[in-house]
């Protein structure tokens, strides 16, 4: 069961990598506020426990984010 979990969890973000390109500015923005930075964090740090390529996708997706927002 926790592998089909993963491969769900895989699969989903490499969606969501596919994606960030065409995220709204606003919501790219919203990235400043410090709720958001936590958020994110907290995203990131629960990602990692739950393995490794995970948690490389997800930083991954949030290093994207922040490229996307910074190059708008």
């Amino acid at each position: 069961m926790k592998l089909m979990n993963e491969h769900i969890c895989i699969a989903s973000l490499v969606l969501l990598i596919a994606i960030i390109p065409f995220f709204p500015t606003a919501l790219l923005l919203s990235l400043d506020s410090i709720v958001i930075r936590f958020a994110v964090i907290i995203g990131l740090l629960y990602a990692i426990s739950q393995g490794p390529i995970i948690g490389l996708l997800t930083l991954f997706a949030v290093g994207l984010l922040y490229l996307e927002r910074n190059r708008r």
